[in-house]
């Protein structure tokens, strides 16, 4: 029930709307007790400031699904074995003590993910507080992205069915077709009450232009520190 060795990705890319968040998000990673390798992939034109962190500049657009999905082949193919995988995109906040938190409750072993952000959207906010499992639903998946941590093992078999099924570039959705990928096999979503992660993104969505923030993308619940 330990997560010893850990990395983290972060995808990027230039923001149409408001201020950047990702400098912040990276802070409130270290803040939440984060002293893991933090790994900046960014987006063609998006301008990365130099910090604590390593920045893989993509040579061409991926695309939001398309960056992420690549992120995690990455991630993967640089690591050691034992070394277990957390994508975050560009703007959340995380409680503080998160990572001691995660460490005694980590189940390398489990087949599944956790998702640090739960939505308002989906999942049962009338559960006990802590952690609740539930497998998604295969034709739907799960809402919200922001922060997935992956067991080695799973994200190892993740990769193996997407590489030769890459997304195009002006795909969307990672949530639902991720989630719809875990329903299929049986495969849980450990998701937490309340929230230990938060949309910190302006009220306008990077990726769909002029959509205001809703229950999925900011959720009801969240915690400022866990421990």
């Amino acid at each position: 029930m330990s997560l010893d060795k850990l990395i983290i990705g972060i995808t990027t890319c230039p923001r149409v709307h408001g201020v950047d968040k990702l400098t912040d998000t990276i802070a409130s990673l270290r803040e939440a007790g984060f002293k893991d390798d933090i790994v900046v992939f960014s987006e063609p034109e998006k301008v990365v400031a130099p910090g604590d962190y390593a920045v893989i500049h993509r040579a061409k657009l991926l695309g939001v699904n398309g960056n992420w999905y690549q992120t995690l082949i990455d991630l993967v193919n640089r690591t050691a074995p034992k070394t277990h995988i957390m994508i975050c995109q560009d703007d959340v906040k995380f409680s503080k003590g998160l990572r001691q938190y995660l460490d005694i409750h980590f189940d390398r072993k489990l087949k599944g993910l956790y998702t640090i952000y739960t939505s308002g959207l989906r999942f049962d906010w009338s559960r006990p507080h802590g952690w609740n499992t539930m497998v998604p639903d295969p034709g739907i998946g799960i809402p919200g992205a922001l922060s997935f941590l992956f067991p080695r093992p799973i994200a190892v078999e993740l990769v193996k069915d997407i590489k030769d099924n890459m997304p195009d570039a002006g795909a969307i959705h990672i949530d639902n077709e991720v989630g719809k990928w875990f329903g299929a096999r049986g495969y849980c979503v450990q998701y937490h009450l309340p929230s230990l992660a938060q949309h910190t993104g302006d009220n306008v969505s990077t990726i769909y232009k002029n959509k205001p923030r809703n229950s999925g993308r900011v959720s009801p619940g969240f915690i400022q520190k866990i421990m």
